[in-house]
């Protein structure tokens, strides 16, 4: 056998090539159109096109990409009714696009981070992984304002000489 076996399909001129399925599940979240790759006898991958939750209006759908590591083929990638992205069949760990020029990431539910074209926004404390392990910043690449309205706890404060220390220490 050669590779690239299985069918083609030419839209001659301007035209585009229209594949469609069509299935009436009656449950809600069933499976419409599934393509499955096998090797060697073991499915290593698969994308599943399904039905929403609204078994009324039957309107809604997602899709969900599947991948295997040692034969334990699992849903990696969902893309919901609203766009949401999720991962691993978490569906409480997405990320979304709430606004324009806006994407958001949310775990367990709730928003953690913000990024708009202006800011960055945190819905949590920004911690590090390990005590005295990470910097803010570095010597030859430095913030240039720090803005700080609370307690602000530091060990130790390094002043350039010359600075101007407004109020005084």
């Amino acid at each position: 056998d050669a590779d690239g076996e299985g069918f083609n399909q030419t839209a001659a001129g301007n035209h585009y090539i229209d594949n469609f399925a069509s299935s009436n599940r009656t449950s809600a979240n069933g499976v419409i159109w599934r393509q499955t790759a096998d090797w060697n006898g073991k499915t290593v991958a698969q994308i599943k096109l399904s039905a929403g939750t609204d078994t009324t209006n039957k309107d809604d759908g997602h899709i969900t990409f599947w991948t295997s590591a040692a034969n334990d083929n699992a849903e990696r990638l969902r893309i919901d009714t609203s766009g949401q992205l999720s991962f691993a069949g978490d569906t409480d760990t997405y990320i979304h696009h709430p606004a324009a020029d806006t994407l958001a990431i949310n775990t367990s539910g709730t928003e953690r981070l913000r990024i708009g074209t202006d800011k960055v926004m945190f819905s949590v404390d920004a911690k590090v992984d390990a005590d005295n392990a990470r910097d803010l910043g570095a010597s030859g690449l430095e913030w240039k304002d720090l803005f700080i309205d609370g307690t602000a706890n530091i060990d130790v404060l390094d002043v350039d000489n010359g600075a101007n220390i407004a109020g005084g220490l």
